[in-house]
């Protein structure tokens, strides 16, 4: 069997599979619960979501207007449709997003400011229409004022100890007088998830965070997002994931696929397994220089990943197009992911470093010695079948470590062009086949590895 069939064999059995959510077919209209044009509907999203789940189900539809809300709560069968012309706001009050929710925090759990969209063990639920979620994430409140208290205070990283200690949840209290900033949505322990059509626009951080959810499908949205940490897309722990037709510009990582960060994702122990995306175009961030990662897979990957595919996707001037990355204090593994027509470039000549970069080396654990931790990751069993990358530094950039080889990796009739330095960085590979790659137009083959870095 081709790679190719059995790529698309792989993809169509993650599809049959997925359940997409099911709604009865009654609306909840948020102007029959108060909720008018220019004001905050709060409370009339509130009653509506309570009297459609009540009722057994349906769509909770807000109508073309701009309104301002706290903290939405979704419940089982429960739709939020938003028509083309309608915009809800978030406004950058912090302690509107109180009292503090269990939420996830960069692989960590917490006690935190609420999501501005919500759903702790709900069912069917989503966010459909044509309209749009503004959540200011570039107001000083959050894009100053939270951030530097967060390296002030050091919360992140006081999380961070929290998870490796496993101090128990109730004594990991953050939110008000803290920096950890909320995302705009986030699911947590949700099963049957849509998110369709609708606008999603600066979040305090990541935009798109289910964590410990299954059967989520992410279907012709659009994201902007020119927040520092403010990746698109940010499936944890999740199976049975689609993701199509969508396009991300996002300051930071477009898509980062995740699992838990260290001892508490070790612990939990639950891979993100069986994701599709297709058709994605990850864009250039409002200043392309700041723009980060197209793809990623990482860096919280401690609980594994698996059965990934990707094709048809284009990335436009990021820093790398696709990057997988970990080190050696996550542990986890890191098996079939495999990539198809991908097209990576950078017209805006952002500086992209590689079109594809595989390491075991990110992030700041260990300083320079985060190649020598305890928990090496496994990373084996990549594919990456008809790349065409140019404009960058090195075509592509393979690293494992040396505890831990990167293991069975296969490119074949990969294009590379206008590459600076006219070469790839390869390091502790075991098993990886090169077949019709090209480099600035010259055979690339195994034998011509360079050992730098």
């Amino acid at each position: 069997m081709s790679g190719e069939i059995a790529f698309d064999e792989s993809v169509n059995k993650i599809l049959a599979a997925l359940e997409p959510p099911v709604f009865p077919a009654r609306d909840f209209p948020v102007t029959d619960f108060g909720a008018a044009d220019g004001q905050d509907i709060t409370s009339a999203l509130q009653a509506a979501i309570q009297a459609c789940h009540a009722a057994g189900g349906g769509r909770v539809v807000v109508a073309p207007g701009h309104y301002t809300s706290g903290p939405i709560h979704l419940r089982s069968r429960v739709c939020l449709h938003l028509e083309a012309g309608a915009t809800i706001s978030f406004p950058p009050e912090p302690a509107r997003y109180l009292p503090v929710v269990r939420a996830f925090y960069e692989g960590n759990e917490c006690l935190n400011y609420s999501p501005f969209v919500y759903a702790c063990g709900a069912e069917h639920i989503a966010i459909t229409g044509q309209g749009t979620l503004n959540g200011n994430g570039t107001d000083p409140v959050w894009a100053v004022d939270l951030v530097e208290r967060n390296a002030q205070q050091g919360d992140a990283a006081r999380l961070r100890e929290m998870g490796e200690q496993q101090t128990p949840l109730a004594q990991r209290t953050f939110g008000g007088g803290h920096g950890l900033r909320p995302n705009m949505i986030q699911f947590i322990e949700c099963r049957h998830i849509l998110i369709e059509g609708v606008t999603l626009v600066d979040s305090p951080m990541w935009m798109l965070h289910p964590v410990l959810c299954d059967h989520v499908v992410v279907s012709g949205i659009t994201i902007h997002n020119n927040v520092k940490n403010g990746d698109g897309f940010d499936p944890e722990c999740c199976q049975w994931v689609w993701v199509k037709d969508c396009r991300f510009a996002t300051r930071d990582d477009g898509i980062a696929v995740k699992s838990g960060r260290n001892v508490e994702g070790r612990e939990r122990n639950v891979p993100t397994t069986d994701m599709v995306v297709e058709r994605c175009v990850f864009d250039r961030a409002p200043e392309p220089a700041l723009s980060r990662n197209g793809f990623a897979v990482g860096s919280e990957v401690s609980g594994g990943v698996a059965r990934l595919y990707v094709r048809d996707c284009t990335i436009h001037s990021r820093l790398r197009g696709i990057f997988i990355k970990s080190n050696t204090e996550r542990g986890g593994c890191l098996e079939e992911l495999h990539f198809r027509d991908i097209q990576i470039d950078d017209p805006d000549q952002r500086g992209m470093a590689g079109s594809l970069v595989v390491g075991m080396h990110y992030g700041p654990e260990n300083g320079e010695g985060r190649e020598n931790g305890a928990y090496p990751p496994v990373f084996q069993s990549f594919s990456f079948e008809r790349l065409h990358g140019s404009q960058a530094q090195h075509a592509f950039e393979l690293r494992g470590v040396e505890k831990s080889l990167l293991r069975n990796v296969r490119l074949t009739d990969c294009v590379f062009e206008q590459i600076q330095e006219g070469t790839a960085v390869t390091r502790h590979l075991e098993g990886a086949i090169f077949d019709r790659v090209t480099i600035n137009g010259q055979p690339w083959r195994a034998d011509s590895l360079v050992a730098t870095l």
